[in-house]
C-alpha cells in the first residue's frame, strides 16, 4: 500500500491539525549603517545559558530566536514576532536585527568577528572548530530552522495500515525520510522562488573566493553555508512506497 492510499483511508484532517512546529531564527545584530555590531550580547536579556527563547549561535552578534512548540501557525508566527520585539527592545538604540540571510558588512580582518562568548567549554570548542574548518565569514550566514513533528496518533494510524515495516520506530523513521526526499525533489524550485540572495555586503568575499558570475542564491550555493565535500548524506536508507 502506498502512502497516498494510506492517507486517503485514514481520517487525517484532525491529526494534521495536531502536528507540532517550532522555528529557530538566526539574525545578526547590525548598526543602522549596515555594519556588524561591535557590542556583546544584550545584558537586558539576562544569561543566555538559561534563556529558553533568545540565545546566540556561532558569533557573539548572531542572535537565535527560538519559539516554543506550537500546533497552529498563527501561534508560531505570533511567538516569533514577540521574540523579535523583545530582542530588539533589549538591544542598543542604534542596532537592528539584520533582516536577510547574508550578513551585514563584515570587518576586513576575519579574526575581528567575535565567536559567541559562552561559558561551556564544549560549546566554545565547537565554534572554534567551525571557524577553523569553514572560516568565520561563512558562519555569519544566517537562516531559519523549521522543526516539525507529526501527531503520534497519525503515525500510529498510518503504521497500522501497512505491513511492510513491522517496527513502529522504523516506520516513523521511514515516514520522515520520505517527507525529506519529497522536499529535496522540489528544493530547486523552493530555492529559486523563495531563497533569493544574489548579493553580499562588503567583507564577505575575498578576492580568492569571489564568484565570477551572478548567483541566484549565495546562501544556498557553495559560496554560502554548506557541508564540506567530504560530507555525504543519503536519504534513501528507509523507504515507503
Amino acid at each position: 500500500m502506498n502512502m497516498q492510499e494510506m492517507l486517503r483511508q485514514a481520517n487525517v484532517a484532525g491529526s494534521f491539525a495536531q502536528c507540532k512546529m517550532g522555528i529557530e531564527r538566526e539574525g545578526q545584530r547590525a548598526t543602522i549603517k549596515g555594519q556588524l555590531a561591535a557590542t556583546d550580547h544584550p545584558q537586558r536579556l539576562g544569561n543566555r545559558s538559561y534563556h529558553p527563547y533568545i540565545q546566540t549561535d556561532f558569533a557573539e552578534t548572531q542572535l537565535e530566536l527560538i519559539t516554543p512548540v506550537c500546533t497552529r501557525t498563527t501561534d508560531l508566527i505570533g511567538w516569533l514576532e514577540l521574540l523579535h520585539t523583545s530582542a530588539q527592545t533589549a538591544m542598543a538604540p542604534d542596532e537592528v536585527i539584520w533582516p536577510i540571510s547574508m550578513p551585514p558588512a563584515l570587518p576586513k580582518n576575519e579574526t575581528d568577528i567575535a565567536l559567541a562568548k559562552l561559558t561551556d567549554a564544549h560549546d566554545v570548542a565547537y565554534r572554534k572548530h567551525l571557524a577553523d574548518v569553514y572560516g568565520r565569514r561563512k558562519q555569519m550566514v544566517s537562516g531559519i530552522h523549521f522543526n516539525f513533528e507529526f501527531d503520534p496518533a497519525l503515525v500510529k494510524q498510518l503504521f497500522d495500515l501497512q505491513t511492510n515495516i513491522t517496527d513502529l520506530p522504523d516506520f516513523k523513521t521511514a515516514l520522515y525520510f520520505k517527507v525529506t526526499r519529497n522536499y529535496l525533489r522540489y528544493q530547486w524550485l523552493i530555492t529559486y522562488l523563495m531563497g533569493v540572495s544574489p548579493t553580499s555586503e562588503s567583507g564577505y568575499f575575498t578576492d580568492q573566493n569571489r564568484p565570477a558570475e551572478p548567483v541566484r542564491s549565495l546562501r544556498n550555493s557553495s559560496y554560502g553555508y554548506t557541508n564540506g565535500p567530504d560530507v555525504h548524506v543519503s536519504y534513501a536508507i528507509w523507504t515507503i512506497t
